[in-house]
Parts: C-alpha cells; structure tokens; sequence
C-alpha cells in the first residue's frame, strides 16, 4: 500500500491512498500500548476520512492500519 497523505486534525484522520482495502485502524502509544481501536473500515481510492471518537491526549501516537497479513504504522503528534 502507498500512503500518499495522513493528516489528522479536529479529532479524525485524513488518510489518502491509491489502493482499495478493508483495514482495521489503532492508536497505540509509544510504548506499544492500545490507546483506542477505531475498527473496521472500507477504504477507497482517494480520501478516507477515520473519525476518533474523544480527545487525544498531546503527544505523539501511532496509528496502525492492518489489511490481512499486512500491517502499516504510521506516527502522528497531537498539537
């Protein structure tokens, strides 16, 4: 999967590929620590958009999205 953006901002990402995929998306923190799962969501070709459902706490997390066998993270700040 090639990630062309990530932006998260006002409590959602705005994760862009260039691929279709089913994938499950979690914050972790960076001990490795689950800080909240975001399910199971349809991706498309183009924006998607993964809405976080309470205030992140500042700092730096990283979201995981697994598709299959296939896992990808990504770090993001909370400003």
């Amino acid at each position: 999967m090639d990630l062309e953006s990530l932006l998260y901002k006002n409590n959602q990402f705005e994760y862009v590929s260039n691929k279709a995929f089913i994938g499950e998306s979690i914050i972790y923190d960076l001990t490795g620590k689950t800080i909240m799962n975001l399910g199971i969501q349809n991706f498309i070709v183009g924006k998607n958009y993964i809405r976080v459902n309470q205030n992140l706490p500042l700092g730096i997390y990283i979201l995981s999205i697994k598709s299959g066998t296939e896992q990808f993270s990504y770090k993001f700040l909370v400003e």
